[in-house]
């Protein structure tokens, strides 16, 4: 009972999600831009430290909400009126789901776990997703910084020193960006204000491929990848959730739960 009582509670808050983003959407598209502009403000106040004022306070509600542009809001209005029978949600919805679930997500040919027929059915009578809606790959770059010379007095040099601030400031990730090489990461670096000609001595770039199906599941559900379990005391539930990445979110495709543990309703692994 605690098992079907927590599968419940999963679905629950994948099935609520895109009714209460819509929600928010509405609120924001009918408001014309004022509670999209009252968020940001409130947003810069507190992050520059003025999170006692009355207008930090009155907009404390609004600061909970997940939707905030109005961009946002007709990506979700979209989705939800072109695709009726794919719950939509943003990434950080998802990603709050897992993290409170202590699930992970991966590509469906990582999961070892079996799939019941109806899901199989669910997948296989998906609407199609149109081009203009398919998500881009994840792209990122990791830097190594330059130590040729780090123990030398600043900034502004051929060499950033650990006495100044550049050295510090060195991102170790550049979400959005490949470079073909260490040289072309320093000068993306000098048009954001870095002044130390040598700053990164090499760089290694990362591609996600958002393409295809992906599954949020128990790490023990997976294989081929070095998964770090959470350590956090809970059951590990039996309920996988397959979606896809699309333009702006993710759409779920299908879900189950304590169905999969029944032998007759079990077809052979996805993978």
């Amino acid at each position: 009972m605690k098992q079907q009582r927590l599968i419940a509670q999963i679905h629950s808050e994948f099935d609520s999600a895109q009714e209460r983003l819509l929600q928010q959407a509405n609120e924001i598209l009918s408001k014309n831009n004022v509670f999209e502009t009252d968020v940001l403000k409130a947003h810069r106040l507190i992050k520059i430290g003025f999170t006692q004022t009355k207008f930090v306070s009155d907009a404390q509600k609004k600061l909970d909400v997940v939707v905030t542009t109005t961009e946002q809001a007709n990506i979700i209005r979209y989705y939800t009126e072109k695709y009726p029978f794919q719950k939509f949600l943003t990434e950080p919805e998802l990603t709050r789901i897992c993290k409170k679930y202590n699930l992970v997500a991966f590509p469906v040919e990582n999961f070892i776990g079996d799939v019941p027929e109806k899901n199989i059915l669910d997948i296989e009578n998906t609407q199609p997703l149109m081009e203009s809606d398919r998500a881009q790959d994840l792209i990122w770059c990791e830097l190594k910084r330059d130590n040729s010379f780090f123990l030398t007095s600043g900034d502004g040099g051929a060499w950033p020193g650990i006495w100044g601030s550049e050295w510090y400031k060195i991102p170790k990730r550049i979400d959005g960006e490949h470079f073909t090489h260490w040289n072309d990461a320093c000068e993306y670096l000098h048009a954001q204000g870095f002044t130390s000609k040598y700053l990164v001595s090499g760089v290694t770039n990362y591609t996600e491929d958002r393409s295809g199906l992906f599954i949020c599941a128990p790490p023990s559900n997976f294989k081929g990848e070095n998964l770090k379990i959470s350590s956090m005391i809970m059951p590990e539930v039996k309920d996988p959730i397959v979606f896809r990445y699309v333009r702006g979110g993710i759409q779920v495709i299908t879900k189950w739960g304590l169905e999969a543990n029944d032998p007759s309703l079990v077809v052979p692994k996805l993978n």
